[in-house]
């Protein structure tokens, strides 16, 4: 079962999901939490928790780049699983996802903290 833990820095929402994204109700919980965050600018997606997704998972992930994308949020996967990885690889060019390393995922959450200290 899906669990999905939120954090909020400014815009930036991260959330991270534990467990398997395999099924209907996994992948509307996931649909669910993300569309909820339609103030966000940017959404981070740990995905490190996620040791297993099926097709249904994979269909979700991209309606949720299609749904940021239409709602100017920036939508970036942080530290997939292996198998997660090997779905997406096999998606094509039709549909790539940015995956952010820890590096980058810092940076983002040093600059959204910024950004949000100075409108305070």
């Amino acid at each position: 079962m899906l669990t999905v833990h939120q954090d909020h820095i400014g815009d930036v929402a991260v959330l991270e999901c534990d467990g398997p994204i395999v099924g209907g109700d996994d992948a509307s919980e996931l649909e669910g939490v993300v569309t909820a965050r339609e103030e966000s600018h940017v959404i981070v997606l740990d995905l490190t928790g996620v040791n297993a997704i099926d097709g249904l998972g994979i269909r979700t992930l991209q309606f949720l780049k299609r749904w940021t994308a239409e709602h100017n949020i920036h939508l970036k996967l942080f530290n997939p699983h292996i198998c997660v990885r090997y779905a997406l690889e096999h998606l094509g060019s039709a549909c790539k996802f940015e995956i952010v390393n820890l590096h980058s995922a810092m940076t983002l959450l040093t600059d959204a903290r910024r950004r949000h200290q100075q409108a305070a």
